[in-house]
């Protein structure tokens, strides 16, 4: 009897730290933005929600460029397109320059959730340096 009483104590007890854990969870572990590019302080952001279209089911990817941090300008943005990341059809393209100490707006790009659709997230200096590349939407995190 006691022993049963000491591992009834023990599950409740485990299973009251795990609620506690989850209700306060930092936001990325409970869904929120993912970087999805950066270069020095410019950095994209990225969030997805599944959605229902008449186009078939879709991914609205919500996406905001920070530069608060940066004492110089930046340039970032994402672009959606099918087949092949790089020289597929193109879909969906956003961009935007950033001041020092900016943020930008927020972006909506669409991705088909049936459909080889690719994210292409870059950033970088106005002298045109810079770095990107695909984003797995698995890697994104949910709005």
């Amino acid at each position: 009897m006691i022993h049963r009483l000491r591992r009834n104590s023990a599950v409740l007890s485990c299973t009251a730290l795990l609620g506690a854990a989850l209700a306060f969870a930092s936001p990325a572990q409970a869904g929120g933005w993912t970087e999805v590019s950066r270069a020095h302080y410019g950095i994209v952001y990225a969030c997805k929600t599944p959605v229902s279209s008449g186009y078939g089911p879709l991914w609205r990817v919500t996406t905001f460029m920070s530069n608060y941090y940066s004492d110089h300008g930046h340039s970032g943005g994402v672009t959606v397109r099918r087949n092949n990341p790089y020289y597929g059809q193109l879909i969906h393209q956003g961009s935007v320059t950033l001041g020092p100490g900016r943020p930008s707006g927020y972006g909506t790009v669409y991705l088909s959730r049936i459909l080889p659709d690719y994210l292409v997230a870059g950033s970088g200096e106005l002298n045109g340096q810079g770095s990107g590349g695909d984003v797995p939407i698995g890697y994104i995190a949910y709005c």
